[in-house]
C-alpha cells in the first residue's frame, strides 16, 4: 500500500501565535480523562485539569473560560501533535474505502497507535455519508483515543473512544454517539483511523520528513549576508513544526473483488455488495501459545455488475 506524497501546511489550521502556545501545552499532560459517569452527551466520561508549570496553566485558565469541553480536548490533541512533531498518514480513496468496509474484532488491550498522536490528511474524493473531510487529529489520553475532525466549511467535529467501556474496538466504535447531523460521518473517520493504526502495527513502514511550507524561504534568508536578515530566518525557520509523513514499506492488498455466480434463492445472481474484512488475532507457535494480529481485506462481490461508485456504496449495521 504506497501512501500519496502530500503537503500539510500547519498555517492553514493554526495561527502563529497559536503554534507557539500549542508548544508550551503539548509539554504537558494538562487535562486528563478521569472515569466513567453518564454525561447529558451519551459519552460517558469526565475530565479533570491537573496542576502544571505556571506558563501553562495561565493558558489552560484562559482556554477554559472561553472553550467548551470539546474545544479543549481539540486544543489538547493539536498540542500534542505540534509539541511531538506532526506525523502525518496521506491515505487514498482506494485505502479509504477498504479500512471503511473491515471491522476491528480485537481487544483495545491489542491495539497500540504507532504514536501518541497523528493527523490523518484525508483525499478530496473521499466523501462519507456526503460529507467533504479536511484532516482529523487523533490522540491518545489515559485509555481513550480522541478524534477532531475539520469538514468541509471549517466545522470541526469530535469524537470519542473509550478504551475501558467495550470488550472490543469494533464495538466502541459502533457505540460511539455524537451530536449533530455528522454521526455517520464521524463514525466512519472514527473506523478508518483506527483501521489504518491496525494495520501499521501488522506491517513495516516508514517515517520521512516532509518539506514544510515556509522552510525554504527561511533557509535562503539564513544565506543573507546581512545578520539581521540571518538571524529572522533561523527564527522562521524555528517556528515551523516539525513534519513527517508516514508510510507503507510495501504494497498490501486492500481489497479484493470477486464475481459470484450464486444466486439469491429467487434465481437472480446475487446483486453488488461489501463482504466485510475484519481484523483478528490469531493463535500461532507451539501449542498454540503466541497470538498475533492479522488482517482480512474487504471484498466487493459481484463488482462489475456495479454500475455505479464504490465511494456511494454504505453498510448498514445491526446491533
Amino acid at each position: 500500500m504506497k501512501q500519496p506524497s502530500t503537503k500539510f501546511d500547519i498555517a492553514r489550521y493554526v495561527s502563529p501565535e497559536m503554534l507557539v502556545r500549542l508548544r508550551i501545552l503539548g509539554k504537558y499532560k494538562w487535562i486528563e480523562r478521569t472515569g466513567r459517569t453518564i454525561t447529558p452527551d451519551g459519552r460517558g466520561s469526565t475530565f479533570t485539569y491537573p496542576p502544571v508549570p505556571p506558563e501553562a496553566s495561565e493558558l489552560v485558565r484562559i482556554y477554559r473560560s472561553v472553550y467548551t469541553l470539546d474545544g479543549m480536548l481539540d486544543l489538547f490533541v493539536k498540542s500534542r501533535a505540534v509539541a511531538g512533531g506532526l506525523k502525518i498518514v496521506a491515505p487514498s480513496r482506494e485505502q479509504c474505502e477498504a479500512m471503511e468496509h473491515t471491522d476491528a474484532n480485537i481487544p483495545f488491550s491489542d491495539f497500540k497507535s504507532p504514536y501518541a498522536s497523528m493527523v490523518f490528511a484525508w483525499p478530496n474524493d473521499w466523501r462519507p455519508f456526503g460529507h467533504g473531510l479536511d484532516v482529523t487529529w487523533m490522540g491518545e489520553m489515559r485509555d481513550s483515543t480522541f478524534f477532531s475532525t475539520r469538514l468541509d466549511g471549517d466545522r470541526i467535529v469530535t469524537g470519542l473512544l473509550a478504551h475501558d467501556q467495550f470488550p472490543t474496538i469494533e464495538q466502541a466504535i459502533r457505540n460511539s454517539r455524537e451530536e449533530g447531523s455528522h454521526i455517520s460521518a464521524t463514525n466512519a473517520i472514527e473506523r478508518v483511523a483506527i483501521n489504518l493504526c491496525l494495520l501499521m502495527t501488522i506491517h513495516r513502514w516508514t517515517q520521512r520528513p516532509m518539506d514544510r511550507p515556509g522552510e525554504r524561504k527561511a533557509k535562503k534568508l539564513m544565506r543573507s549576508r546581512k545578520r539581521r536578515v540571518r538571524e529572522a530566518g533561523q527564527r522562521m525557520l524555528e517556528s515551523l513544526p516539525r513534519q513527517f509523513l508516514l508510510s507503507f514499506d510495501q504494497d498490501i492488498k486492500l481489497v479484493d473483488r470477486v464475481e459470484c455466480d450464486e444466486s439469491d434463492g429467487k434465481g437472480k445472481p446475487k446483486r453488488p455488495h461489501w463482504r466485510r474484512g475484519y481484523f483478528k488475532r490469531q493463535a500461532y507457535g507451539p501449542g498454540w501459545s503466541k497470538h498475533r494480529t492479522i488482517y482480512i481485506p474487504p471484498v466487493m462481490v459481484n463488482a462489475g455488475r456495479f454500475q455505479g461508485d464504490v465511494a456511494d456504496t454504505k453498510v448498514t449495521y445491526r446491533l
